[in-house]
């Protein structure tokens, strides 16, 4: 497991997003670690956030958000929008917020 990372809890899951491209889920019903499928990317990410099954993983200095979607265990396409990556995102009340700096 990474030495920092984001960790998103989902379910029974626990997804642990790493400083590179790595994804691990533990799942604490099976109690069992699963390799997940590569971001593809190198980031280390910043911001995860889970809404409608689905999460989100955002590193804005990079300007890429990765989109997990815990059904399919899968990754989607890459989302960009700018005025989620010049500044802090945050996950409330099941949308993303962006906040600029000041």
């Amino acid at each position: 497991m990474p030495a920092d990372g984001i960790l998103v809890a989902a379910g029974s899951r626990i997804y642990v997003f790493g400083r590179l491209n790595s994804v691990i889920s533990i799942d604490f019903r099976s109690q069992t670690v699963h390799l997940l499928p590569s971001m593809n990317v190198t980031m280390s990410v910043s911001v995860a956030g889970i809404i409608d099954g689905k999460i989100y993983c955002n590193k804005p200095r990079k300007q890429v958000m990765k989109v997990f979607n815990t059904e399919t265990q899968m990754w989607e396409p890459e989302k960009t929008t700018p005025e989620m990556m010049s500044g802090c995102m945050v996950m409330m009340a099941g949308k993303i917020r962006a906040v600029q700096h000041m």
